[in-house]
């Protein structure tokens, strides 16, 4: 659906409506405008409480605006009031649950230094400005965490601060990790500013003082989730999974349907493990890079059958960042922007030794790259037809959904054959890695579970490596909620195309059919479904 540019009357049009949705939420999280290649409406966001409730007012005001918007189809408006409903939990809180590998500071940092949108910001001007803005951020996210006087969690914590001293570590064997995108476009263009060196000194300044408030803050900090034992726990977490998952569902039925996925491959899962043993050893750094950049190739050539239109902008196969790879998984994809020419990233953690298997390198391939995240989202960085809302705006169980499913197709595609023991291992154990997520998922912050039980119940169901696991289990204690998003939207999204397929649909025509409508909350495609 084209975006009308018809903003003559009262403001309630697709164009203005969008643009009055996106300018709040990223004035909250501007790092979300950086992402797609957009410029935020802030430096950095305010903390503050006041700041937050202003911006909770805003938000009811276009929730309940949302059905007077013209030319606003169903999926138009289930995802403005999903994202507004988010943004009015994520606005309620902000406290020493901030300082997190995942999305605080140091890793939204690092992001925006090797993704900036240049061609809003050629002479990176605005880039500069941003990081002479980080200081007073801090000082008031300081504040914030000072007066919420919520508990925090050790393990997060101490993976905060281990980000914070990857990050100056790098900086002081090599060129500054904040200046990564600026420096090489200096190279190309001398009129780049360059910041002045105390605006870099004072920026790691204020990532020390964050770091004082992180291991401060340990000496009171639970041993896993605060929210397990908190007043406010409950609700907080009910509010994590309807952003993870984007429908409503309890704990109960999400721990239930990750049981059940895992009891259901049981049988199989233990027959491939034993034939495949003999290949669980690790391999080193330079070869996972090697066989992950064979698999894309592959990948890249064989999944085009999937889609009627291809992206244009290509996925590169890179190691990922040291600040990224001290706390982070095994893989990541970094969304690619045409508007700015950047490429998708793939994204491999070489951390010495390497901790991923061989057999793990398929899937996370078709997840990360394609037909995974770079095809989906990299069609819908190319697709000018969409309202911004549902082109721009992510939700995390549509994007990790996709990927996931898009998992299931490796034999559709031939990527690999019903005989390769290795390979079906691996995407068997990636399908029961996303159903053990539910239940640990819901062990940490309903249950009370420990790092070690969650780690050891993670390890049994998927064989993956402890280490990494450990990791996992700390990635969902930073952020609630996310890691369930994977098993439902695979799920919901299986059922769509499945229906798609009975009607006479061809597989491409029903995998074109659902990219092009956009980022989507699961209730738009669920609508006449149960969905928990």
């Amino acid at each position: 659906m084209a975006q009308t540019g018809d903003t003559s009357d009262n403001g309630h049009d697709l164009a203005t409506y969008s643009a009055r949705v996106l300018h709040l939420l990223w004035s909250y999280a501007p790092d979300a405008a950086i992402e797609v290649g957009r410029l935020p409406p802030v430096l950095w966001e305010d903390p503050r409480r006041g700041n937050r409730d202003a911006l909770r007012e805003r938000a009811a005001e276009l929730a309940d605006a949302v059905s007077e918007i013209r030319g606003g189809s169903d999926d138009f408006v289930a995802a403005a009031r999903y994202h507004l409903e988010c943004a009015a939990s994520t606005m309620a809180h902000s406290d020493i649950g901030e300082l997190n590998h995942m999305t605080g500071p140091v890793s939204r940092l690092s992001w925006a230094s090797r993704s900036w949108p240049r061609a809003e910001d050629p002479r990176f001007a605005r880039y500069v400005e941003r990081l002479r803005a980080f200081p007073e951020y801090a000082s008031r996210l300081i504040g914030e965490i000072e007066q919420a006087g919520t508990r925090g969690s050790t393990p997060v914590l101490r993976a905060f601060v281990e980000q914070v001293d990857t990050l100056v570590a790098e900086r002081e064997t090599g060129p500054d990790p904040l200046l990564f995108d600026l420096e090489a476009a200096r190279a190309e263009d001398d009129s780049v500013v360059t910041p002045p060196q105390p605006v870099l000194d004072d920026v790691y300044v204020a990532l020390a003082d964050l770091r004082m408030v992180a291991v401060a803050a340990q000496r009171d900090a639970d041993e896993t989730s605060p929210l397990a034992d908190s007043a406010a726990g409950a609700s907080r977490y009910r509010d994590a999974i309807l952003r993870g998952t984007s429908v409503s569902i309890t704990p109960e039925r999400v721990e239930a349907l990750g049981r059940n996925t895992l009891r259901a491959t049981d049988a199989e899962f233990a027959a491939l493990a034993e034939r495949a043993t003999a290949h669980d050893s690790l391999v080193s750094a330079a070869e996972i890079l090697s066989r992950f950049r064979r698999a894309h190739a592959m990948l890249d050539a064989k999944s085009r059958v999937l889609v009627e239109h291809w992206p244009h902008t290509p996925c590169e196969v890179i190691a990922m960042p040291d600040t990224n790879a001290a706390t982070g998984p095994a893989a990541f994809y970094g969304p690619s922007s045409h508007r700015n020419n950047r490429p998708g990233s793939l994204y491999v953690n070489l951390t010495v030794p390497s901790v991923t298997r061989p057999w793990e390198v398929l899937p996370l391939a078709m997840h990360e790259g394609v037909p995974g995240h770079h095809l989906q989202l990299a069609l819908l960085d190319e697709n000018d037809e969409l309202p911004d809302l549902l082109r721009l705006l992510p939700v995390n169980s549509f994007t990790e959904g996709w990927a996931v499913y898009s998992e299931t197709l490796a034999s559709t595609i031939g990527a690999v054959a019903d005989t390769d023991d290795l390979d079906r291992l691996g995407l068997l154990a990636h399908q029961r890695w996303r159903a053990a997520r539910l239940v640990v998922d819901v062990g940490l912050h309903v249950h009370g579970w420990s790092v070690e039980r969650a780690v050891e119940f993670m390890v049994e169901q998927t064989r993956l490596d402890a280490a990494q696991v450990r990791k996992e289990v700390i990635r969902y204690l930073a952020w609630p909620g996310q890691a369930l998003g994977y098993a439902l939207g695979a799920q919901v999204i299986s059922e769509w195309v499945r229906e798609q397929l009975d009607a006479g649909k061809s597989l491409a025509a029903a995998h074109t059919a659902l990219l092009a409508r956009g980022s989507l909350p699961l209730r738009a495609l669920a609508t006449d479904r149960e969905t928990g």
